[in-house]
Protein backbone atom coordinates (compact mmCIF):
# COMPACT_ATOMS: atom_id res chain seq x y z
CA UNK A 1 0.00 0.00 0.00
CA UNK A 2 1.27 3.42 -0.91
CA UNK A 3 -0.04 5.02 2.26
CA UNK A 4 1.96 2.76 4.61
CA UNK A 5 5.22 2.50 2.72
CA UNK A 6 8.34 4.08 4.19
CA UNK A 7 9.47 5.60 0.88
CA UNK A 8 6.28 6.84 -0.75
CA UNK A 9 8.14 8.79 -3.42
CA UNK A 10 9.86 5.62 -4.66
CA UNK A 11 6.58 3.71 -4.68
CA UNK A 12 4.91 6.47 -6.70
CA UNK A 13 7.89 6.70 -9.06
CA UNK A 14 7.79 2.94 -9.71
CA UNK A 15 4.01 2.48 -9.89
CA UNK A 16 2.52 5.86 -10.80
CA UNK A 17 -1.19 5.88 -11.58
CA UNK A 18 -1.29 2.05 -11.53
CA UNK A 19 -1.44 2.30 -7.71
CA UNK A 20 -5.06 3.41 -7.86
CA UNK A 21 -5.91 1.79 -11.15
CA UNK A 22 -8.28 -1.01 -11.94
CA UNK A 23 -5.57 -3.66 -11.94
CA UNK A 24 -4.32 -2.91 -8.45
CA UNK A 25 -7.58 -2.30 -6.61
CA UNK A 26 -9.42 -5.23 -5.06
CA UNK A 27 -12.67 -5.69 -3.19
CA UNK A 28 -11.78 -7.38 0.08
CA UNK A 29 -14.18 -8.17 2.89
CA UNK A 30 -14.23 -5.52 5.58
CA UNK A 31 -12.99 -7.81 8.36
CA UNK A 32 -10.07 -9.08 6.27
CA UNK A 33 -9.14 -5.60 5.12
CA UNK A 34 -9.13 -4.30 8.68
CA UNK A 35 -7.03 -7.23 9.88
CA UNK A 36 -4.12 -6.51 7.54
CA UNK A 37 -3.84 -2.76 8.21
CA UNK A 38 -2.24 -2.40 4.76
CA UNK A 39 0.79 -4.36 5.95
CA UNK A 40 2.26 -6.07 2.92
CA UNK A 41 3.30 -9.17 4.85
CA UNK A 42 -0.31 -9.87 5.88
CA UNK A 43 -1.98 -9.45 2.49
CA UNK A 44 -1.25 -12.87 1.03
CA UNK A 45 -2.90 -14.71 3.93
CA UNK A 46 -5.89 -12.37 3.92
CA UNK A 47 -6.38 -12.69 0.16
CA UNK A 48 -6.26 -16.49 0.46
CA UNK A 49 -9.05 -16.35 3.06
CA UNK A 50 -11.35 -14.20 0.92
CA UNK A 51 -14.67 -15.61 -0.18
CA UNK A 52 -14.21 -13.91 -3.56
CA UNK A 53 -12.66 -16.18 -6.18
CA UNK A 54 -10.94 -13.33 -8.00
CA UNK A 55 -9.10 -12.35 -4.81
CA UNK A 56 -8.09 -15.94 -4.11
CA UNK A 57 -6.68 -16.08 -7.63
CA UNK A 58 -4.53 -13.04 -6.89
CA UNK A 59 -3.11 -14.75 -3.81
CA UNK A 60 -2.23 -17.77 -5.93
CA UNK A 61 -0.43 -15.61 -8.49
CA UNK A 62 1.61 -13.65 -5.96
CA UNK A 63 5.26 -14.70 -5.96
CA UNK A 64 6.76 -14.72 -2.46
CA UNK A 65 3.81 -12.62 -1.30
CA UNK A 66 4.56 -9.88 -3.82
CA UNK A 67 2.08 -8.42 -6.30
CA UNK A 68 4.12 -7.05 -9.18
CA UNK A 69 3.56 -4.13 -11.50
CA UNK A 70 3.52 -6.52 -14.47
CA UNK A 71 0.73 -8.53 -12.83
CA UNK A 72 -1.21 -5.34 -12.14
CA UNK A 73 -0.98 -4.28 -15.77
CA UNK A 74 -2.06 -7.69 -17.00
CA UNK A 75 -5.03 -7.71 -14.59
CA UNK A 76 -6.02 -4.17 -15.67
CA UNK A 77 -6.06 -5.20 -19.32
CA UNK A 78 -8.12 -8.30 -18.57
CA UNK A 79 -10.66 -6.42 -16.43
CA UNK A 80 -10.95 -3.61 -18.97
CA UNK A 81 -11.67 -6.19 -21.68
CA UNK A 82 -14.34 -7.84 -19.53
CA UNK A 83 -16.00 -4.50 -18.77
CA UNK A 84 -15.82 -3.40 -22.39
CA UNK A 85 -17.37 -6.65 -23.59
CA UNK A 86 -20.12 -6.36 -21.01
CA UNK A 87 -20.95 -2.78 -21.94
CA UNK A 88 -20.52 -2.77 -25.69
CA UNK A 89 -21.35 -6.33 -26.70
CA UNK A 90 -24.47 -6.17 -24.57
CA UNK A 91 -25.49 -2.88 -26.15
CA UNK A 92 -24.96 -4.26 -29.64
CA UNK A 93 -27.37 -7.08 -28.81
CA UNK A 94 -29.94 -4.66 -27.44
CA UNK A 95 -29.58 -5.95 -23.90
Amino acid sequence: SYTDEKDRDKVWKDWGWELNGLGNLVMLEFSLNRSIHNESNKKLAAYAQSRYQSIKEISQKMTDGVWTLAQVRKRREKLAQIISSFLFDGMALGE
